[in-house]
């Protein structure tokens, strides 16, 4: 659930549970090149998907004030995070998206994105060392 000027918006992750989360910075590689999506708050998310209720988990990331999705990443139990610094943690996650951008009736291709989560400005290092020690709880349950 997401909130808009105070109320409380069906944003359609009412149904996960929020295992972690931290106010961060998303960067997203495009043509070589770090290019920062937003800051807002990461969560760790797990839900249940299909009859069977497996569970599943992503990070997602809602830009500050505006709400804006900025990550919606599933996360599979063999999705790597490499720590790149003290502060910064990498990941590639597989997206769907339209074959062509002007149409909206198209066939969706999935396609790898490459991201760079750190913490926001105060926050330390040790909340990407919590958020990697969470991701690995739960790709243990997948």
């Amino acid at each position: 659930m997401a909130k808009l000027a105070g109320k409380e918006v069906d944003a359609g992750d009412a149904e996960d549970s929020t295992v972690y989360e931290l106010k961060g910075r998303v960067r997203e590689l495009v043509d070589m090149k770090w290019v920062e999506r937003g800051t807002g708050e990461v969560k760790l998310n797990t839900y249940c998907a299909g009859k069977g209720g497996k569970v599943k988990a992503r990070l997602l990331c809602r830009r500050a004030l505006t709400l804006k999705t900025i990550l919606n990443a599933v996360i599979g139990k063999e999705t790597s995070f490499v720590k790149r610094t003290e502060k910064a943690v990498q990941f590639t996650t597989f997206e769907q998206q339209p074959k062509e951008k002007e149409e909206e009736d198209v066939d969706l291709e999935i396609v790898p994105k490459t991201y760079m989560l750190t913490p926001a400005k105060g926050e330390g290092p040790a909340k990407i060392d919590r958020l990697l020690q969470e991701i690995k709880k739960v790709q243990g349950t997948m």
